[in-house]
């Protein structure tokens, strides 16, 4: 068996899922008004040409299982008469972390880097963020990566003079403009780190490179961001403690590697036991899971083990690597949920960490599926579960 990522994913379960059209938000209660018309918010109006158009607001007392599509073709028209909708956008309760240098542009391979790109597009084109909602980051500094990486490692990506070995360990092609990817990353989850401290959420929609040790890249990941990230607001006295809850089908190897025997980190990580990395190094907590398993047997073990550790360690910020590859049609996966499931996955997580006030920085990790829409739906749907979590926050009284 070869100690490669690409060799040892499992191939997803049979059958597919298909992610849908894209969905409105459920209405405040969770009540289904699928059979009430819109109720009229604005006045009639005429156009130039003299058509009559009413004006509709559209968002939150609407059923989540209505698509966009569907709704526009049955609301074209009412009573003969063409009308004009305005759909009403809940603004996202916290900041996206985006930058348009996160394409690895890795050409064809795996791992579809150009996923980035898309979920912000599908953000915007869904009316689940507007362009106000993403900030742009900084690269890390080549001093906020020395704060985990090696400097003979830096020295190495920095020149350009990686052994044949250490690129092919890496899997992905070295360039400047993939190290210049990778940096920005790490920055990004700096960022979304502040930003959470901040507001109580945020998301980097990068990064989770969480195979990349001390010394070396592996596994697609050239520099551990996260592990940065962490390390960045411990110097800065930002935090003093941090949990690293990780749910990519892959163990977080280089994570488990860095962070191994520091009190003030929490490594906790759920995956495949029989899948990439060979051998699994110590995490605080390591989650092996069998092959195949489904929703809601990896729901509950999720939750024992999550609440275990929430209750033994306090930590001052959860950063989240949300990974996409615990689903069933992924190529280097072989666990079994379903995208629906998924989120169900997120929401537990950011329930967890909502109940005990501890600030969540998000990073979307994995994703390999068969059909890349689905990897942009899954990762969409855990910006949508921290939005529904900080909402919920938002809205409960003060102690």
């Amino acid at each position: 068996m070869g100690i490669f990522k690409s060799c040892l994913g499992l191939p997803g379960g049979q059958g597919t899922e298909s992610s849908g059209a894209a969905k409105l938000p459920r209405a405040a209660g969770g009540h289904d008004h699928s059979a009430q018309p819109p109720q009229q918010q604005g006045k009639s109006s005429r156009n130039g040409a003299g058509a009559a158009h009413q004006i509709f607001q559209i968002s939150s007392f609407l059923p989540s299982d209505t698509p966009l599509m569907e709704l526009d073709a049955s609301i074209q028209k009412l009573n003969g008469r063409p009308l004009r909708v305005t759909l009403a956008r809940e603004m996202l309760p916290f900041k996206l972390v985006y930058h348009d240098g996160y394409d690895l542009n890795l050409g064809p391979h795996v791992f579809p880097s150009q996923k980035y790109r898309l979920i912000r597009e599908t953000l915007l084109r869904e009316g689940l963020a507007a362009p106000e909602d993403f900030i742009a980051p900084e690269p890390a500094s080549d001093d906020d990566v020395r704060l985990v990486h090696s400097q003979e490692y830096v020295r190495k990506l920095r020149t350009g003079t990686l052994s044949p070995l250490e690129e092919l360990r890496m899997e992905i092609p070295f360039s400047e403009a993939t190290r210049d990817a990778f940096w920005l990353a790490a920055g990004g989850s700096i960022l979304a780190g502040r930003l959470a401290l901040a507001d109580g959420f945020a998301a980097n929609l990068g990064g989770g490179f969480h195979h990349a040790f001390r010394e070396h890249g592996e596994g697609f990941c050239m520099i551990n961001d996260v592990a940065v990230a962490v390390r960045r607001l411990q110097k800065d006295g930002a935090i003093r403690t941090a949990m690293i809850v990780d749910t990519d089908v892959h163990q977080g190897n280089g994570t488990a590697g860095i962070f191994g025997g520091d009190g003030d980190v929490f490594t906790f990580s759920i995956h495949q036991e029989h899948n990439y990395p060979m051998p699994k190094p110590p995490s605080t907590v390591d989650v092996h899971l069998p092959d195949r398993v489904g929703d809601d047997d990896y729901l509950a073990i999720l939750e024992k083990h999550l609440a275990q550790a929430v209750h033994d360690f306090h930590p001052d910020i959860v950063f989240y690597v949300g990974g996409a590859d615990p689903y069933r049609e992924d190529q280097l996966g072989g666990l079994g949920l379903t995208i629906a499931g998924l989120k169900r996955r997120d929401r537990l997580v950011f329930e967890h960490a909502r109940r005990r006030s501890i600030p969540v920085a998000i990073t979307l990790a994995g994703g390999y599926a068969r059909r890349l829409e689905d990897t942009v739906r899954i990762h969409v749907n855990t910006i949508l579960a921290a939005a529904e979590a900080a909402r919920v926050e938002a809205a409960a009284p003060s102690a």
